[in-house]
């Protein structure tokens, strides 16, 4: 099985954490990774950045978001626990909690758009649909790899395109900048 996406991930963090106590943030991950099946391997998966494994950064933002939502709380550093908030929309059954799920709360509201809301205004920057299955992280990692793939092809471009005598002293400097300094 594929990692989860983080909204897929809030209902199961929700149940895990309903028998009230205070949950350390590397336990649930546990329970978690037991409840979705995920392989070593899965586990192990690491963001583009190469900085944070997907599973970990998946169920962080899922906390985050239902700690802003006040279905979670976050009584101290790498723990959580179920709020009344939280008792409250279990027993109700939901089918699932996103994002949209999670607008009916004004904190969350607060959350993602606090300048915006409030000065009244909505901007299509601070609106978060309910199909956005990636992570912030995972959104910033993508948009610096197509940056720095739209920029290798304008510079390749460039380069292409380059007088041959200035191609020549392209190639010694950047020879130099790798500590060549040739057979004088």
């Amino acid at each position: 099985m594929p990692v989860p996406d983080f909204q897929s991930i809030m209902l199961p963090l929700l149940e895990a954490t309903s028998n009230g106590k205070q949950w350390q943030l590397t336990a649930i991950r546990e329970e978690l990774a037991r409840l979705f099946h995920l392989s070593p391997d899965e586990r192990r998966e690491l963001l583009p950045s190469g900085t944070q494994r997907v599973f970990d950064n998946r169920v962080a933002w899922a906390k985050t978001y239902m700690v802003k939502a006040k279905l979670l709380d976050a009584p101290q550093r790498a723990h959580i626990k179920i709020t009344d908030r939280g008792l409250k929309i279990l027993a109700g059954q939901p089918g699932s909690i996103s994002i949209s799920f999670l607008k009916q709360f004004p904190e969350f509201n607060e959350f993602i758009a606090p300048n915006d809301l409030k000065n009244g205004q909505t901007t299509s920057a601070a609106i978060l649909t309910s199909d956005e299955l990636q992570t912030p992280i995972e959104k910033l990692d993508d948009a610096v790899r197509d940056l720095n793939q739209k920029l290798a092809v304008e510079l390749l471009d460039y380069i292409r395109e380059m007088d041959p005598y200035k191609f020549e002293i392209l190639v010694i400097d950047l020879l130099q900048a790798m500590g060549y300094r040739g057979n004088h």
